[in-house]
Parts: C-alpha cells; sequence; structure tokens
C-alpha cells in the first residue's frame, strides 16, 4: 500500500478550511448565521481531517462549579474523552472551560499597576513556556493541551484586563 503524499492531506485540509469559512485548523469560530449550530471548527489529527459543527445556536455554557456545568461534562464524558475529532471535546473547550475565565476577567478588574506587572510576566513566560510545552514528549496530548489553554486563559484574562482600563 501507498504511503499518503504531504499533498494529499494539506490540499484535504484546504478544502475544509473553505468549506467550514475557518483560517485555521483546531481553532473554532463562532457561526452566528448558521441555522442550529453556534461554532465550527476543522479539527485534524494526523492525516484525519474533519468539519465539526457543534454547539445549539443561542445557548451559553456555564462556569465550572455549577450544577448545569457538571451535569453537561457527565453527559458527554465519553465523546469528550474521544479526542479533536468529536464535537463533544469542542464544546466543552470552546463553551464551558474559557467561559470561567472570561467571565472572572470581566467581573473583577485588577489595578493597572497589577495588570502592567501581570503583561510583563506574560511577555516573558508565556512564549517560551508554549515552546517548551509543544516539544515535551513526556506530555501526553491532553496534558499538553490543558497546559496551552491555561497559557491562552492567562492572555484572554489580560487583555480583557488591558481593555477594562482603557474605556
Amino acid at each position: 500500500m501507498p504511503a499518503k503524499k504531504k499533498g494529499a492531506v494539506s490540499s484535504k485540509v484546504e478544502a475544509a478550511k473553505k468549506r467550514a469559512g475557518v483560517s485555521a485548523v483546531n481553532k473554532p469560530k463562532r457561526t452566528p448565521g448558521h441555522k442550529t449550530k453556534s461554532h465550527v471548527v476543522v479539527a485534524k489529527e494526523g492525516d484525519q481531517v474533519k468539519v465539526i459543527r457543534f454547539g445549539q445556536q443561542g445557548v451559553k455554557g456555564s462556569p465550572d462549579g455549577t450544577k448545569r456545568n457538571k451535569a453537561f461534562k457527565d453527559r458527554h464524558a465519553k465523546n469528550i474523552a474521544k479526542g479533536k475529532m468529536s464535537a463533544a471535546y469542542w464544546a466543552n473547550r470552546s463553551k464551558w472551560i474559557l467561559l470561567v475565565s472570561a467571565s472572572l476577567a470581566v467581573s473583577c478588574a485588577p489595578s493597572h499597576p497589577y495588570t502592567l506587572a501581570d503583561r510583563q510576566t506574560f511577555d516573558a513566560i508565556a512564549p517560551d513556556y508554549t515552546g517548551y510545552v509543544r516539544k515535551d514528549a513526556a506530555l501526553g496530548q491532553q496534558q499538553r493541551e490543558l497546559k496551552l489553554l491555561t497559557v491562552e486563559t492567562w492572555r484572554m484574562r489580560l487583555e480583557a484586563a488591558e481593555k477594562a482600563q482603557t474605556r
């Protein structure tokens, strides 16, 4: 059986990105104009590429610790564990995890000196840490994604605090 060429996979990725209207793989995008689904992502794992639409239009996730959040995670635990190629994984990541950090950043904005110090710390640490996490062979895929999600959450919280201070 002949091996697949890289060009075949990249053309498949580009076609899926164009069809879904996204600019990158594994980056969820809101779809407010879609009839039923709130988000779309072109998921890629190895050579497998798939357009996934997920999330009920008009419904928001709930912060961690709520009954609604726990019910969602319990109900979809098996599908979330399947990884990037499942809609439940992306719904959990997009609508149920980042929501907490984004809402916290807006509701309790830190002082200006704190935000400046936090920005300097982020700029000094985040790029090196992100590179380290991506290259660390000892980390499993889920561990790696959680660590990268932590950095992304930090960035979102910091940007929300900076935006709140410019108002």
